[in-house]
């Protein structure tokens, strides 16, 4: 492989998506989303509505949906702390002026 390749292709990993789902599950994505993260928020309930509207009935939609986005947002909130931590161990490595890269 071309040096210049080597690092053009390491350039298009370096990305918001890759390096999150590489934190998170350990491998880099396929593909990234090129939707914008709204978008992408907005695709995602409209899944969640429409596959518990085949399993939930009528009557306990509403009170499902609630629990769901509760539960998002409670993951949300401990998925945005736990990335805050990782940046924040990411800069302190960065800007270590040993020789250390662990």
């Amino acid at each position: 492989m071309v040096l210049l390749e080597y690092f053009t292709k390491m350039m298009k990993r370096a990305n918001l998506q890759n390096i999150g789902n590489c934190i998170q599950v350990g491998t880099e994505i396929e593909q990234t989303d090129c939707a914008n993260m709204e978008e992408r928020a907005e695709k995602a309930l409209k899944i969640l509505k429409r596959e518990f509207e085949q399993i939930v009935p009528k009557e306990s939609y509403q009170r499902g949906i609630e629990i769901a986005r509760q539960f998002s947002n409670d993951s949300c909130d401990i998925y945005f702390n736990m990335g805050m931590k990782v940046g924040a161990k990411i800069m302190l490595q960065l800007l270590d002026e040993g020789l250390n890269d662990h």
